[in-house]
């Protein structure tokens, strides 16, 4: 096996290893949590290796299309789409009923978490 795909395994390895621990702290931390939250969760530990946002990941955890979302917020499709991948700025109100959205499943997420950590 070439060096490359050796470094490959390795970082899918430690990614898989990374998952099982955050899926163990889930756990105990939402015990009645399911199977499929779990999976959810993954691809939001996982965005960076496939270029899925935070944000999109709470998205789909809420089971909220781009849609869905535009219309909680009273913005078009369009303007949701250019925030969420960071083309244009969410404002205050935005980011707090995000925020408020996103509570229902991650009572402890913050407005920084949310839209300024990477």
């Amino acid at each position: 096996m070439s060096e490359k795909n050796q470094k490959t395994v390795d970082e899918r390895q430690k990614m898989s290893d990374i998952i099982k621990i955050n899926r163990t702290k889930m756990s105990e931390r939402y015990p009645s949590t399911t199977f499929h939250t779990f999976n959810l969760w993954r691809g939001i530990f996982q965005r960076k290796e496939n270029g899925m946002s935070k944000l999109k990941g709470y998205r789909v955890m809420l089971g909220l299309t781009q849609q869905a979302m535009a219309d909680k917020l009273n913005i078009s499709l369009q303007s949701y789409n250019n925030k969420e991948t960071k083309k244009t700025s969410f404002n205050d109100k935005e980011r707090l009923a995000i925020k408020s959205m996103v509570a229902e499943i991650k009572p402890d997420i913050t407005i920084d978490e949310l839209f300024y950590q990477d």
